[in-house]
């Protein structure tokens, strides 16, 4: 690890004015645990998902946020664009995606010999890459 950084891992935060699907599908779908939200007055409630050391913190703000236009065109636009997952079973995480609602963008395939991919979009349309291998 870097001098300069302190945790060992990266946070990434979503703002969703759907919070109680977003939250299913990473708790059900990809085993993120439940950590203590935060509730900010006149701000919103920050909820946290541990995954490792990473934390994904879906942020509900008191006023209803704008949805993206285009969900699930990640590569059209610049910026952080989507969440990429080592998982242990790619094709048994999309089936479990695909059983709870999720829109599966890319089937998985095998990007190289002992390399399977996959991309899928949260409830709010946010992609996901899982990777194996």
């Amino acid at each position: 690890m870097s001098e300069i950084m302190a945790k060992a891992a990266l946070d990434v935060g979503i703002v969703s004015g759907n919070a109680e699907a977003v939250l299913a599908f990473y708790r059900e779908v990809l085993g993120f645990d439940t950590q203590p939200h935060v509730e900010i007055p006149g701000v919103g409630i920050i909820h946290k998902l541990g995954c490792g050391e990473s934390v994904l913190r879906v942020f509900t703000p008191e006023k209803e946020p704008v949805p993206d236009t285009v969900p699930g065109d990640f590569a059209s636009r610049a910026g952080f664009r989507y969440l990429s997952l080592e998982v242990r079973d790619v094709r048994a995480v999309v089936e479990a995606a695909r059983a709870a609602g999720a829109q599966v963008l890319i089937e998985p395939f095998e990007l190289r010999p002992g390399r399977t991919v996959s991309q899928v979009c949260d409830p709010d349309g946010n992609v996901v890459e899982l990777g194996e291998g």
